[in-house]
């Protein structure tokens, strides 16, 4: 399972101050999700991700977020647009979100 792990740093770094780090909880390994992938679909931000609010930078997240846990690309240009306005954009300065959790949400929307 993958646990992503936002927070809001001093914004002197290639992801212009927000990282989301992707942790494997069965191998400990750690990775920092990159808004490339989901730029190559749509590029809201060419700044990368951010969150807390409904505009650009969460549009970037709530898609890489939904292609890293789906790696489907209809399904998450389906859904990111929603995924957007009722998680990411509520999420706090530090926040984590869970594999499980993300799967879930999907999963109520395609009943």
């Amino acid at each position: 399972m993958k646990v992503f792990r936002g927070t809001r740093t001093d914004g002197r770094n290639a992801n212009g101050g927000f990282i989301v780090k992707v942790v494997d909880a069965e191998n400990e390994k750690v990775k920092v999700l990159s808004a490339a992938t989901s730029q190559k679909l749509v590029n809201h931000s060419p700044n990368g991700f951010n969150w807390d609010y409904g505009g650009s930078g969460p549009s970037q997240l709530a898609l890489g977020l939904l292609l890293d846990v789906t790696a489907d690309t209809n399904l998450s240009l389906r859904y990111y647009q929603q995924f957007k306005w009722e998680i990411v954009a509520q999420l706090p300065d530090t926040w984590e979100l869970t594999e499980t959790s993300i799967l879930e949400w999907i999963e109520q929307q395609t009943k």
